[in-house]
């Protein structure tokens, strides 16, 4: 991911993590870590370092409140009704990430027809190439 450092250090990545397991009644770490299907060492770094996987977390918690799973303060946010037609209500920030993340999914998608038409091309025959098409 490009450009986080700002995101970073607004960022509370324990609170972030600590709002993930009150919602899905996870109790430690390492459960959360079989949520995520990583190891227990990933969680640690994550808090370690201030930085998450997004794109896990947007797949794994999809249906959780961003604007709410991002905000430092719980007692001072309300949830806003979830209405997924209507952006209007995201963070910027949200926003800015779903962004980035439909950006990169379109890239890797013209990067592998690009990978598969170099391979035609070489005439490359791999019996798992022939399944990929």
């Amino acid at each position: 991911m490009k450009n986080y450092r700002n995101l970073r250090d607004k960022l509370n990545i324990e609170l972030i993590l600590s709002k993930i397991k009150n919602h899905y009644n996870l109790r430690n770490n390492t459960e959360l870590s079989k949520f995520f299907e990583l190891s227990p060492n990933t969680i640690s770094t994550w808090i370690k370092r201030g930085s998450v996987n997004w794109e896990l977390i947007f797949a794994k918690c999809d249906n959780m409140d961003f604007n709410y799973l991002i905000k430092d303060e719980e007692k001072n946010y309300k949830i806003p009704p979830k209405n997924p037609d209507n952006t209007s209500t995201m963070d910027p920030i949200i926003l800015s990430l779903l962004k980035e993340n439909r950006q990169m999914a379109e890239e890797i998608g013209a990067l592998k027809e690009q990978n598969r038409t170099l391979k035609k091309q070489i005439g490359y025959s791999n019996p798992s190439f022939a399944a990929e098409k």
